[in-house]
């Protein structure tokens, strides 16, 4: 696609993975199962590559060389353009109040309603609102991602892409991701990787300050460059949605053969969506998908039989 348009779409600037060498040994060996290029590094040879990162020796690390950012918004405008050219049509801000299944598909909206044979309700947060007798109750997140700035201006240069890799951390089951300044210049994305539980029908307000204190007390001690004692410069909101296995939920609305359902992919779900959508396409057309999407299916939420 970048060839094709013409347009930087992701930069390559390799991962770090820290945690208990347990953990790493772990990832190493489903790397190294499917051949994929990485390295793992004891804690010191993670700081003499990368000095900016000061983690312990309770800590080991692994260097995906080929990781890399999307560049989100850019991508998500090439998408639409290409999906227009194609003869698509985009109705955004258009709420589906209610939907028909039977020779055909109705759509109701604010807006007007759409038919057509098949459909895919791809939904985020709003997934049971939309579709409240579906068998699998969503846990919506309200995630803080706070951007820390260096302490120094002349620092700045150690939050860019060319000196700051793509950062996961995970020790005792807490975990943190960190991103270099691709989304505000000379500030890096650095969040716990956890929200809290919020009800999609009502307004958050308030922010749940200890995720950003953890993530705070983590920079202090692994990333001193960063100025966490004024930071964080900048708090957005991401809306996560979660099945109950973190999996996502892929499967036809139960009774129904002309509309499938595609939720709960927070986290993830941006990356694979072009692969995603194919298959789906591929189910809705009546052909072979390309990729089994099974283990994804609403039956693994269905109690089963003792007897």
């Amino acid at each position: 696609m970048e060839k094709k348009r013409g347009e930087k779409l992701w930069i390559q600037t390799g991962m770090v993975w820290m945690g208990q060498k347990s953990e790493i040994e772990g990832v190493a060996k489903i790397l190294s199962d499917f051949k994929c290029e990485h390295e793992q590094l004891s804690n010191t040879e993670i700081e003499k590559r990368y000095p900016s990162l000061k983690y312990g020796s309770e800590w080991a690390g692994l260097v995906d060389p080929m990781a890399g950012c999307l560049l989100a918004d850019r991508w998500l405008a090439v998408y639409q353009d290409e999906f227009r050219k194609a003869g698509g049509t985009i109705h955004d801000e258009t709420r589906v109040e209610s939907f028909e299944d039977g020779e055909t598909v109705t759509i109701r909206t604010r807006r007007g309603e759409f038919r057509a044979k098949k459909a895919i309700f791809a939904l985020g947060t709003w997934i049971n609102k939309l579709l409240p007798n579906l068998s699998v109750q969503s846990r919506n997140e309200l995630v803080s991602v706070a951007y820390w700035r260096a302490k120094k201006p002349e620092d700045d240069h150690l939050t860019e892409p060319a000196n700051y890799p793509i950062l996961l951390a995970n020790q005792d089951r807490i975990g943190w991701y960190s991103l270099p300044s691709v989304d505000y210049q000379g500030a890096v994305k650095f969040a716990y990787h956890e929200g809290e539980v919020y009800d999609v029908n009502k307004e958050v307000v308030d922010m749940d300050q200890k995720f950003i204190d953890a993530t705070r007390e983590h920079i202090r001690t692994h990333l001193p460059f960063l100025d966490a004692e004024n930071g964080p410069w900048r708090v957005d909101r991401c809306k996560y949605a979660m099945s109950p296995d973190e999996h996502y939920v892929i499967d036809f609305l139960p009774g129904s053969r002309n509309i499938q359902v595609a939720g709960c992919m927070s986290g993830t779900g941006y990356k694979n969506g072009p692969s995603l959508g194919k298959a789906l396409t591929q189910i809705a057309l009546g052909q072979r998908p390309f990729a089994d999407l099974s283990s994804f299916s609403l039956a693994r939420f269905t109690p089963k039989s003792k007897m």
